[in-house]
């Protein structure tokens, strides 16, 4: 075979083959704002963005529990976003934006489809998308921060966000213990 067919040939298989994917490091966040501050919110760990439903407050030790909203027919627990990441209240605006975690088990495996937390906040600055490069990691995973059109924000890791908040709240059979020692008094 002359070197010209064997190109051809080359030439010619090059187009039976499946494109190679581009090799990337790129991840995609939601830049939002809670108490003046803004945080990115990894896309990966949001079931969906929803505006603000009537939130019914509910007795909570925990300050940040705004209370429950009905979302996509369920329930969900609402929590202020800048008030668990320690944000001193603003005042502002009031959070209008609730962004939906789906809960996960520590293996990563989904507990379930319809399990989301919500987490309130003021507004949706914009969408980014950015490489590995923009992304530089603190001390903690708390202090992880992305650097976009040349503003820094924080990257809230929410699988440890949502993790603090599940274990602060009572376990279910506590808040019954609770209850059948408020009746048996």
């Amino acid at each position: 075979m002359t070197e010209a067919l064997q190109l051809r040939a080359e030439f010619d298989q090059s187009f039976t083959l499946a494109p190679a994917e581009p090799a990337t490091d790129e991840r995609e966040f939601v830049i939002v704002k809670a108490g003046g501050t803004s945080f990115a919110l990894p896309v990966t760990g949001l079931s969906g963005i929803e505006r603000q439903k009537v939130i019914v407050p509910v007795p909570s030790k925990l300050p940040a529990l705004l209370g429950l909203a009905g979302v996509r027919n369920g329930i969900v627990p609402v929590f202020s976003l800048a008030k668990v990441l320690g944000i001193v209240d603003s005042g502002l605006r009031e959070e209008e934006l609730i962004a939906l975690i789906k809960v996960t088990d520590t293996d990563g495996s989904n507990i379930s489809a319809e399990q989301l937390v919500g987490l309130a906040f003021d507004e949706v600055v914009q969408f980014a998308r950015v490489s590995g490069l923009q992304i530089f990691a603190g001390s903690s995973s708390q202090d992880t921060t992305l650097e976009y059109e040349e503003q820094l924000h924080t990257i809230v890791d929410l699988p440890t966000l949502i993790a603090q908040l599940t274990s602060s709240a009572p376990s279910r059979s506590a808040a019954d213990q609770k209850f059948s020692q408020d009746e048996a008094l």
